[in-house]
């Protein structure tokens, strides 16, 4: 599925979950890169346009273990699954379970 069809299904789900229990609160945040998508409190970083600051957003993630996932990216291409974090150094099994809801590629 690509990165658009999935804002657009993602969207679309929180859109009629609002409608079916009476919750608002979306919010599309485009920014720079398109990097991130807030949904509801949710905000999720995209592994392929995130700088190493955006990457900071999510929570687990620190300066270096963000200039290590750019590195990475950078070194071996774009992410092609949100798995593929765990074959950055520093992001083990733990790591990558506490983090993998907060992330998208």
């Amino acid at each position: 599925m690509s990165d658009k069809a999935f804002r657009v299904l993602a969207v679309s789900v929180f859109i009629l979950g609002s409608l079916m229990t009476g919750h608002s609160g979306l919010v599309l945040a485009a920014g720079d890169a398109d990097v991130a998508l807030h949904l509801q409190g949710a905000h999720l970083v995209d592994l392929n346009k995130a700088d190493a600051d955006s990457l900071q957003a999510v929570k687990g993630i620190g300066p270096a273990l963000a200039e290590r996932i750019v590195a990475y990216r950078e070194a071996n291409g774009p992410f092609e699954t949100v798995d593929d974090l765990a074959e950055v150094r520093g992001i083990g099994q733990v790591k990558l379970n506490k983090i993998k809801n907060q992330v998208i590629v």
